[in-house]
């Protein structure tokens, strides 16, 4: 998963469920056309299980909080995450800075 969510891993101006099945264009494209049926299927399967607030496929990215916006791109690149454990809220990690006697 990139560091960089809002540089490489999200298009900011497009909506969640662009968003949401840009890896899996192949699964939702099954003729060469988008199939809104299998579009929305897994969009509301993301929104569900990575808890996506607000559950509103047509939310533009940029207009998410930055631990959901994290969550719109662990569903871009976890498309099978109802199999997955998504992460409990989005986290950064943390460095122990002890000091040495």
């Amino acid at each position: 998963m990139t560091d960089d969510r809002r540089g490489t891993g999200l298009v900011l101006n497009h909506t969640v469920a662009q968003n949401a099945v840009m890896s899996t264009l192949r699964r939702v494209m099954p003729f060469g056309l988008i199939s809104r049926a299998l579009e929305r299927r897994d969009v509301a399967t993301a929104l569900e299980t990575c808890d996506i607030r607000p559950r509103l496929s047509e939310a533009k990215v940029v207009n998410l909080s930055g631990g959901n916006q994290q969550k719109v791109v662990f569903a871009k690149e976890c498309p099978d995450s109802n199999q997955a454990t998504a992460p409990p809220e989005p986290s950064c990690p943390t460095t122990s800075t002890s000091a040495a006697t």
